[in-house]
């Protein structure tokens, strides 16, 4: 389940409120099991819980405990303790965590929790750490000029393909160490399929028969040239043999061709249906390549749906007008499946 960034950064801001912020998007806070240092939010449309630890404030103790990790005992410190203990009741509660967002010290947290097994992910924001090896379920968000985090540059346990790297704006250690660094991005970070909006993001033929090999009727990728004689299912087509993906689905009599930049079908794939229901509504932004995604989507959407034409109409009209946003409601869409 991944959050957007800006999700992520609310989330820390959260953990260093003392009251909270009462609900963020979907997310409401648990007041019964929220502390001054654990934020325990629900989304109950999703079922899903994030609980938002804070990092080091001015406080002599949290100093302490920045001390206790370096001499490898923060496993036996009160702040440990006390976020287990709201993970627990956190777990009790709702059956599980999905995702702990850190922030700095909390990032320390984050991890043993997760060596325990207690949360599906973790998200850490300018984390402090050393040279501890890097699961596949954790993410670091980190800026350049940030001091805290500044071993990453280093550690050889890394998972890149985890990591996002944000360019240092300043020079202040202050600034870049905040989670604020964030509002510099727009894209979701955790697990799930990460859509960096303006960035290269294109897909395989592997990488979508993969994505809908369970879809019912799915045929598999082809060039426009090569498309088949079509049978009732979902065909994803190539026009130019190298980056833009298109989707033709059949159900008996109707067809139905989805490109996200709003253009009809090629006269080759139009001479093997007869009139068919298209929109040229552009969706995706010129700037990226997510095109093979928005594919997926719509094949995943479409399955099963007693009326398709209606089914169409009301795909399309999921996304905005505006194109950049679009990467985002595309990245829940696919998330949710």
């Amino acid at each position: 389940m991944p959050l957007t960034s800006k999700e992520v950064n609310q989330f820390v801001s959260s953990s260093y409120d003392k009251k909270g912020t009462p609900q963020i998007n979907n997310y409401v806070l648990d007041k019964e099991l929220s502390t001054r240092k654990s934020k325990v939010y629900h989304d109950p449309t999703t079922n899903k819980t994030v609980v938002a630890n804070r990092g080091t404030t001015g406080t002599l103790s949290d100093w302490k405990n920045n001390l206790e990790y370096v001499t490898g005992r923060y496993g036996s410190t009160d702040r440990m303790k006390q976020a287990e203990n709201v993970q627990d009741k956190a777990i009790q509660k709702y059956g599980k965590v999905d995702t702990n967002v850190t922030h700095s010290q909390s990032s320390i947290i984050g991890r043993r929790l997760n060596s325990e097994g207690k949360t599906g992910q973790v998200i850490e924001v300018n984390p402090a750490i050393m040279f501890e090896k890097q699961k596949k379920n954790e993410y670091i968000v980190k800026s350049r000029n940030d001091p805290v985090s500044l071993l990453t540059n280093i550690n050889p346990f890394l998972k890149d393909k985890n990591n996002t790297i944000i360019e240092g704006l300043t020079n202040n250690p202050l600034t870049e160490h905040s989670s604020d660094v964030l509002q510099r991005i727009n894209q979701t970070i955790g697990k799930g399929v990460k859509l960096h909006v303006g960035l290269d993001n294109e897909t395989t033929s592997d990488e979508i028969d993969k994505n809908l090999k369970k879809v019912r009727g799915y045929h598999g990728c082809f060039l426009k040239q090569e498309l088949p004689s079509l049978q009732n299912g979902f065909y994803v087509i190539n026009l130019n043999g190298s980056s833009h993906w298109t989707c033709l689905y059949k159900d008996n009599d109707l067809f139905f061709y989805f490109d996200s930049f709003g253009f009809q079908a090629p006269s080759e794939v139009e001479d093997k249906m007869n009139d068919y229901t298209w929109s040229d509504k552009e969706i995706q932004n010129l700037d990226t390549s997510s095109c093979g995604f928005y594919c997926i989507a719509f094949a995943k959407y479409m399955e099963n749906k007693l009326n398709p034409l209606k089914a169409f109409s009301t795909f399309v009209n999921l996304f905005s007008n505006n194109t950049k946003e679009n990467e985002m409601i595309l990245s829940v869409l696919l998330n949710k499946n």
